[in-house]
């Protein structure tokens, strides 16, 4: 099985910013401290799971999520695929 090398830049490149979006919020939390975090916590439960959404509104917004991630993976592939290949192209030119 070959691997693709603009498929696995794509994949490590999403994963990079998922965990600096993580760290991002640790900071923010960080510097707002535990009395702010736990009031958006209890604020964030009393909204969203203290009343049970239908189940067709989580599958909708699980299916959408899910699409958004694999197309914003499919569109970096791409992009990376096309570069990769450009410059492959223009050194066997030169």
């Amino acid at each position: 099985m070959k691997i693709q090398p603009h498929k696995f830049i794509s994949a490590a490149l999403l994963g990079v910013l998922f965990g600096l979006y993580i760290h991002h919020t640790y900071l923010h939390w960080n510097r707002l401290g535990r009395a702010a975090f736990l009031e958006h916590e209890a604020h964030r439960f009393d909204r969203y799971m203290a009343v049970v959404a239908p189940p067709a509104s989580s599958v909708l917004g699980g299916l959408s999520t899910s699409l958004a991630i694999v197309c914003a993976y499919e569109l970096i592939s791409l992009g990376l695929a096309k570069i990769i290949n450009s410059r492959s192209s223009a050194g066997q030119n030169s």
